[in-house]
């Protein structure tokens, strides 16, 4: 199952991590963040990203 940016900006609220989704975007783009990835970028610099669910909730309850 994937996740878009809102639903990994909600699931992180949930837990006391208050971001919004261009933080998360870049902590995804930049490897922060290990369970999603950027898979194009648009000419007007549009991300697309991959975010899988079983990989957010490993990262999340590794760092519980």
């Amino acid at each position: 199952m994937r996740m878009t940016l809102e639903d990994v900006r909600s699931e992180l609220g949930k837990h006391g991590m208050h971001m919004g989704n261009k933080a998360i975007a870049e902590c995804i783009e930049r490897g922060v963040f290990p369970f999603g990835t950027v898979i194009s970028t648009g000419k007007t610099g549009r991300r697309t990203f991959i975010i899988m669910k079983a990989d957010f909730d490993k990262w999340l309850e590794e760092k519980a």
